[in-house]
């Protein structure tokens, strides 16, 4: 089911590469779902568009998916 979650929220979220989904969690007693993204590794971005914390773990609240609080990691 997360697998077919994971392709709808890429559709729906506009993703093409280098970023995708790496991975999906549910937290059924949060009602929650974390979205995991992962960036290609041979994705080199221009150095005018590298802000500090580029790279480092962020977490962002998006819309919710249903009952479920949806984060983006």
């Amino acid at each position: 089911m997360l697998e077919a979650l994971s392709d709808f929220l890429s559709e729906i979220l506009h993703l093409s590469a280098p970023i995708s989904i790496s991975h999906i969690e549910k937290n059924e007693s949060e009602q929650r779902l974390d979205v995991y993204l992962l960036v290609s590794k041979s994705y080199a971005p221009t150095p005018s568009s590298i802000g500090e914390g580029y790279y480092y773990g962020r977490t962002w609240r998006h819309l919710d998916c249903f009952e479920y609080a949806c984060y983006l990691h």
